[in-house]
C-alpha cells in the first residue's frame, strides 16, 4: 500500500505511514529478546519519526526513532527485502537499535534531543549499534 500511494488513508482513518508507525512499535518489541541480556529490559513505546526509502525493487531501508519505555529515545534501523514471488513475505531482514556509550553500553537519548540528529549520527557499521541481528525465514523443506 505504501508503494502504491504514500498518502492513502487505511481502514482505521490513519495514514498508512501512521499505520506502519504503530505496527513497527510491535516488532521492535518483539525483536529485542533476540538481542543481548543488557537490552531485556528495553521495549518501544512508540516510534517518534519514520522515513521509509525504496532502495531496490523489493527492498526497503526504515529509519527512525522510538522510544524505549519512558526512559529516552533510540535511534533504529530496519532493512527490508520483500520475497519477489510474493511480496507479503520477506525474504530478509536486518534489524538494528541502539546506540552503544563510550564504555560499550547501550545507551539512550533525553526526549528533548532533534530525532534528525539521531537519525543522521546514528551508527553506520552492525557492530557499532547495540543490537544488530538478520532474521530470515526458515528454509523450505525440498519435499514439501
Amino acid at each position: 500500500m505504501w508503494r502504491d500511494d504514500r498518502n492513502a488513508i487505511t481502514g482505521y482513518g490513519r495514514t498508512v505511514e501512521q499505520e506502519i508507525c504503530e505496527l513497527l512499535e510491535f516488532y521492535i518489541c518483539e525483536c529485542i529478546p533476540y538481542g543481548p541480556p543488557n537490552l531485556r529490559g528495553w521495549w518501544s513505546d512508540g516510534v517518534v519519526c519514520l522515513e521509509i526509502d525504496e532502495i531496490a525493487q523489493d527492498a526497503f531501508k526504515l529509519v527512525g526513532v522510538t522510544w524505549i519505555d519512558s526512559h529516552g529515545l533510540a535511534p533504529f534501523e530496519i532493512d527490508r527485502e520483500l520475497n519477489a514471488a510474493d511480496d507479503c513475505r520477506f525474504a530478509k531482514t536486518t534489524f538494528r537499535i541502539g546506540t552503544l556509550d563510550n564504555q560499550g553500553h547501550p545507551t539512550l537519548f533525553h526526549s528533548d534531543i532533534d530525532w534528525r540528529c539521531l537519525v543522521a549520527d546514528r551508527p553506520q557499521l552492525n557492530r557499532d549499534w547495540a543490537m544488530a541481528v538478520e532474521l530470515t525465514p526458515p528454509l523450505s523443506n525440498p519435499s514439501d
